[in-house]
């Protein structure tokens, strides 16, 4: 996309360039997600994560890092509107890339992204409209949704649930060790760490995996 022939040239011309990088990170992260995307880790999340700190929390709070087009959090908000719990949580939605937010907060999505969701999900859910399918009003507006570098700013804790799949694998083991202190202590004790298949939170003091994909905060005061 630069037209250039290595990385140092790349690096040059995006501090030259600032307005390039957004583009730029559009090419290079895939982005690619859907509604209750890995089947056994959102069973798990809605059959023992969310009652349980619905059951220790007046208001959790849930958090989803690199959330692209919103399918995560959006599924993560059908799951607690079905228990009736929707009102009771704060839902936030951040990404790097604005244009990824602007798809989030707009709650539109193609015929092609509902496909293996439940009919009457869909119909509870979505409404019809010219160029696809857009989330209903109640769930459009129980989300928060934010440009931001994971790298440069935690969201202000603690919280329930951290959702941050499939976004430290772009990383170097450099980046990644300090951003996994920073999200631990940003957990409740006994708050909750949602990974991608290939990720693990080397060098988290306090963290344990009870399921794959998903760590559980055991000890340690809250930053």
């Amino acid at each position: 996309m630069l037209r250039v022939n290595s990385v140092p040239q790349a690096r040059v011309l995006l501090r030259q360039n600032p307005a390039l990088l957004a583009p730029v990170l559009s090419v290079m992260l895939i982005g690619v997600t859907s509604f209750f995307r890995d089947a056994n880790v959102f069973a798990y999340i809605r059959n023992h994560i969310l009652p349980r700190r619905l059951s220790r929390t007046f208001r959790p709070r849930i958090w989803s890092i690199g959330c692209s087009d919103g399918s995560e959090l959006y599924s993560i908000a059908i799951a607690l509107a079905e228990c009736g719990s929707l009102h009771n949580c704060e839902l936030i939605g951040t990404d790097c890339r604005g244009e990824a937010i602007s798809r989030a907060s707009s709650g539109v999505f193609d015929e092609s992204s509902l496909r293996g969701l439940p009919a009457n999900l869909v119909v509870r859910y979505f409404c019809p409209k010219q160029n696809g399918w857009a989330i209903c009003r109640e769930l459009r507006n129980a989300m928060q949704w934010r440009t931001s570098n994971i790298l440069e700013t935690v969201e202000p804790g603690p919280w329930d649930l951290i959702l941050c799949r499939n976004v430290a694998m772009y990383m170097k083991s450099s980046a990644t060790q300090p951003l996994w202190r920073s999200l631990e202590t940003s957990l409740v004790r006994e708050g909750f760490l949602v990974l991608g298949k290939a990720e693990r939170p080397v060098g988290a003091d306090y963290l344990s995996m009870v399921e794959p994909c998903v760590f559980r905060r055991e000890r340690g005061s809250c930053s």
